[in-house]
């Protein structure tokens, strides 16, 4: 059986300071108290091993061969004893907050948006992680996570970021010389996103249209993917107006109907109940919340002013 016992911390925390300077005067000097002191605790802790750690010479000291493998360990332990230490510190005072997204709203939406947040807010330091799995925010030390769905995850606070409606968008081309009244859309190229396969027939139904079952589809894996088909003049795509708000205002899609179909699910910021009450996720809730109604809003006057 190994032994788990340690030697005293006060003797380990003396031959530590001893061994990298060599000195019992610059050793006592760290650590504030007297060299008698520090000697005291080096002879406990080599009474402890049963080995003599150091060569006492005039005026210096010089490791033994034991005291300098031995201090090879000690030396790297507490090394990263006070890195760890400091990482900690820093991360509280610069206010470090690890944030969790998924892919489409990262790439979409917030990644756009943090250089402004670091510029308003430079105290905290976001850390941003772009990933499909459900994270358990505790075990992961996530301390806030976007995530999509009904707002239902137990054991966790849950606050709706945005009401969520989609209509059908197209490249500018696409639309070219005709309106939505022209649009027939037996003809039309849909793109399907495998994720989202039933947004079309539930704006068919909305519109009380049987689903067109000769229209070309595009399928794609992703919402982000479908976006870039989108843009690239491939078809129509069913997507929230939040999620393509620069698209919309640089001319790159048009979103033409007055009309959309809700969700019961939409986005969430997700954290455990005791992070609720921290100013950093405090602040990046609200500032995330703001700058969404903001940008829609502003999309929606340029529409209205094109």
């Amino acid at each position: 059986m190994p032994d788990n016992r340690l030697p005293p911390l006060a003797s380990l925390r003396a031959f530590d300071a001893a061994s990298r300077h060599l000195s019992l005067t610059y050793a006592a000097e760290e650590l504030s108290i007297t060299p008698s002191a520090v000697s005291h605790q080096i002879r406990i802790l080599e009474d402890y091993l049963g080995v003599s750690l150091f060569e006492r010479l005039p005026r210096k000291l010089v490791l033994t061969s034991q005291g300098a493998r031995y201090a090879a360990y000690i030396n790297r332990g507490f090394r990263e004893i006070r890195n760890g230490t400091n990482e900690i510190i820093g991360s509280a005072r610069r206010g470090i907050l690890n944030v969790s997204t998924v892919p489409v709203f990262a790439s979409q939406f917030l990644t756009h948006q943090l250089a402004d947040f670091a510029e308003v807010h430079p105290s905290i330091d976001v850390r941003l992680e772009i990933t499909h799995q459900l994270r358990d925010l505790k075990r992961d030390q996530i301390d806030v996570a976007i995530r999509y769905g009904s707002g239902d995850w137990p054991g966790l606070d849950a606050a709706k970021l945005i009401e969520n409606s989609a209509s059908p968008a197209c490249h500018p081309d696409i639309l070219a010389k005709r309106t939505v009244t022209d649009i027939d859309w037996q003809s039309e190229r849909l793109i399907a996103v495998q994720q989202a396969s039933d947004g079309w027939p539930a704006w068919f139904g909305h519109l009380q249209l049987d689903t067109p079952v000769t229209a070309d589809e595009v399928w794609v894996d992703s919402l982000v993917a479908g976006i870039g088909a989108a843009r690239d003049g491939q078809g129509w795509i069913m997507v929230p107006r939040y999620l393509i708000v620069d698209d919309l205002s640089e001319g790159r899609l048009v979103q033409p109907f007055d009309t959309s179909i809700s969700s019961d699910q939409t986005y969430y910021l997700v954290c455990n109940p005791d992070k609720k009450r921290s100013a950093a996720v405090r602040t990046f809730s609200e500032w995330l919340q703001s700058v969404i109604a903001a940008k829609l809003e502003n999309t929606q006057m340029n529409l209205i002013h094109r």
